[in-house]
C-alpha cells in the first residue's frame, strides 16, 4: 500500500479537534517540536464550559490519568480506554516525540529523554499528582518519570514492563568495576558498530521494507493473542506515522540512542526505592516481552500488585479493554 509522505502535527490542527473516542486532539510545542496530545474531561465535569482550559479542572477530586503508549504506537492505541477511564477522571494521552502524530525529529531518544517530555507536559497542563499508565516502552518511561519527578505521580500502572535488568545476576563490587572498565574499553568499538547498524544505508531500506500495511499487519498480529483484533483502525494507528516526513531520521536516532539509560534507572535498582502504589498488568500470551518477567519485577517491591491476564498479548489495554479498564479503575478507587 502506497502512502504519501505527510507533515506530522500540522500547524492548522492547533485548534481543538474533537474525536468521539479520544477526546480533544491538540498540539503542544516542546523544545521547539510539535507534540500531539489528547484531553477528555471527566464525565462528572460535563457541565463545565467547552472552552474551559485544563488549568480550570485541577480541583477535580479524583486524580487525573496520563496515558503513555508503547513503541511504534500513539494516542490511538488508547481508543478503547479513554472514554471509560474518563467517567470520573480527567484523562490525557500523549504522542511521544518521534511517534504517532508528534513531530519526527532528530533527538537523543531514550526513556530517560521521554520522561522529561512527560514531566514538562504534566507541569504545563496538569500540575497535580497523576496516575501514570504506560504500555511497554510507555511503562518504562512512566517508571523513570516517577523516579526523576516524584511529585508528579500518585500511582503507576504498567501494562508489561520490558526491562531485562531483573535477570542480571548479583555481582560483587569487584566484578562490577571490572565490567565497567571493560565497557569503557569497548565503547569506541560498540559506538562504531552502532553507527553502522543505524546508518541511512541500513535503516532507510529497513523502514521501507516493513512499513507496507501487509508486512506491518503480520508483525502486529504477533503482538496479539487474538489476531482478529488487528483491524484497519489499529493499522492506521501503527502504520500511518511511518510515512510522516522525518520518520527515517527519527527511527535512526531511536535505534542509536534508545538504550542509553543509566543503571540506576533500570528496574532492578530503581523499583525497590519507589514508595508509591504500583499495578503491573501482564498478558500471559505476550510474545514480545516474556510474562515470566512479571513475578520477578513484582518481587522487587511489596507495593507492586501483579495481575496476570490469560488470553491477552502484548497490548491488553487494546485487545481486552473490557477487562483492563475496570481493573485499572478498581485499583485507583482502592487507593482512596
Amino acid at each position: 500500500m502506497n502512502q504519501a509522505v505527510s507533515d506530522s502535527c500540522p500547524a492548522h490542527s492547533d485548534s481543538i479537534e474533537p474525536q468521539p473516542r479520544l477526546g480533544h486532539l491538540r498540539n503542544w510545542y516542546w523544545r521547539g517540536r510539535c507534540i500531539r496530545y489528547s484531553f477528555r474531561r471527566a464525565a462528572c465535569q460535563a457541565w463545565a464550559p467547552a472552552n474551559l482550559p485544563e488549568d480550570g479542572l485541577k480541583s477535580t477530586p479524583k486524580p487525573p490519568i496520563l496515558l503513555i503508549h508503547g513503541f511504534g504506537a500513539g494516542i490511538g492505541h488508547w481508543r478503547n480506554n479513554i472514554e471509560v477511564l474518563s467517567q470520573h477522571h480527567n484523562v490525557y494521552a500523549i504522542d511521544l516525540l518521534g511517534f504517532g502524530h508528534s513531530e519526527k525529529a532528530q533527538a537523543p531518544y531514550s526513556p530517560f529523554f521521554w520522561a522529561d517530555q512527560i514531566h514538562d507536559f504534566w507541569q504545563t497542563f496538569i500540575g497535580r499528582p497523576t496516575i501514570l499508565i504506560g504500555n511497554s516502552l510507555g511503562s518504562v518511561t512512566a517508571m523513570m518519570a516517577a523516579a526523576k519527578y516524584p511529585a508528579m505521580a500518585e500511582g503507576l500502572v504498567w501494562i508489561n514492563l520490558p526491562d531485562s535488568s531483573v535477570l542480571a545476576p548479583d555481582l560483587s563490587p569487584t566484578v562490577r568495576r571490572a565490567r565497567r572498565l571493560l565497557l569503557t574499553v569497548l565503547r569506541p568499538l560498540t559506538a562504531s558498530l552502532r553507527y553502522v547498524l543505524t546508518s541511512p544505508l541500513t535503516i532507510n531500506p529497513l523502514l521501507t521494507a516493513i512499513r507496507p500495511r501487509r508486512v506491518l499487519t503480520k508483525f502486529a498480529k504477533q503482538a496479539y493473542a487474538n489476531p482478529a483484533v488487528v483491524d484497519d483502525e489499529l493499522m492506521d494507528v501503527l502504520g500511518l506515522p511511518a510515512y510522516d516526513r522525518g520518520a527515517r531520521q527519527a527511527l535512526r536516532a531511536m535505534t542509536r540512542f534508545v538504550g542509553n539509560v543509566p543503571d540506576r534507572y533500570r528496574a532492578r535498582y530503581l523499583l525497590p526505592q519507589l514508595t508509591l502504589p504500583m499495578l503491573l498488568i501482564w498478558g500471559q500470551q505476550d510474545s514480545l516481552v516474556p510474562p515470566f518477567l512479571g513475578p520477578k519485577i513484582a518481587a522487587l517491591n511489596p507495593r507492586i500488585r501483579l495481575v496476570e491476564l490469560d488470553q491477552a498479548g502484548h497490548c491488553p489495554q487494546d485487545e481486552c479493554a473490557d477487562r483492563v479498564n475496570p481493573l485499572i479503575l478498581g485499583w485507583i478507587a482502592a487507593l482512596a
